[in-house]
């Protein structure tokens, strides 16, 4: 299920974080040189945010197997001292 939706997020359904990504890419590289540059920084900002976000969802799709494994099959757990 994990799997599922992380794989959705990052390229399976849409519009996915990519597919914003590369949207919000083209719109800036057309629109730079006409906004002030604190648009521009805004921009760059959204940019920043969704490059994090397609980088940790991949990441999280690729760590999927060992997540669904310790659900099924939990390891055993260090007990906080008190």
């Amino acid at each position: 299920m994990i799997e599922g939706a992380v794989n959705h997020a990052v390229g399976g359904g849409s519009p996915t974080a990519q597919t914003r990504l590369a949207e919000i890419k083209h719109i800036g590289e057309g629109a730079r040189d006409y906004i002030s540059v604190a648009k521009q920084w805004a921009l760059r900002h959204i940019e920043c945010r969704l490059e994090a976000e397609v980088t940790h969802l991949a990441a999280l799709l690729s760590a999927a197997p060992d997540l669904v494994s310790d659900e099924r099959d939990p390891r055993p757990r260090k007990s906080k001292a008190h």
